[in-house]
């Protein structure tokens, strides 16, 4: 079976389908397409159409860099506040900043602490 959907992967990228097409046709990881079609060259024609194809998602991609740059910035000013308030010397703002380092888990509106201590019986 997988080496019929391999002979599958590379007639399509012969045709010059791009290797995250071929994923999405075939159910199969891109990493297992890339690695059964990287000695197949496309044509100049193939390269185009597919560079034209990319083309289209730019939007999105642009997209994506601007709410990583807008979140990259909110990050360094809520570090600086953080930075600013430890130097305050606060012991109750110190000791939740050593329980948030601790073990535990993180998530956007919540701190879960654990112990992973092994208690005795």
């Amino acid at each position: 079976m997988k080496r019929e959907i391999r002979e599958q992967a590379r007639v399509l990228r012969f045709q010059g389908m791009s290797v995250r097409d071929i994923c999405l046709t075939l159910g199969v990881a891109k990493s297992s397409i890339s690695l059964w079609v990287r000695d197949i060259e496309l044509t100049q024609d193939q390269v185009e159409k597919l560079k034209q194809k990319q083309h289209l998602y730019g939007a999105q991609h642009e997209g994506g860099r601007t709410n990583r740059k807008k979140y990259l910035e909110l990050r360094k000013i809520y570090q600086e506040e953080g930075r600013a308030r430890a130097k305050e010397g606060n012991p109750l703002h110190l000791a939740g900043c050593m329980l948030y380092w601790a073990e535990g888990a993180k998530h956007r509106n919540r701190v879960v602490f654990v112990n992973s201590d092994l208690m005795p019986i």
